[in-house]
């Protein structure tokens, strides 16, 4: 197991812990002002 969680898998989705090779897409994400999320989800 990783050691900030399990792999989680179904038949349309895998979501697994973050790591270094995901960085940028992430970085990216929160980068946006459309996507990243918002403190209170406004």
């Amino acid at each position: 197991m990783h050691p900030l969680g399990p792999t989680l898998e179904t038949e349309r989705l895998i979501l697994r812990p973050p790591d270094k090779d995901g960085f940028e897409g992430y970085a990216a994400l929160y980068a946006d002002e459309e996507t990243a999320p918002r403190p209170g989800g406004g």
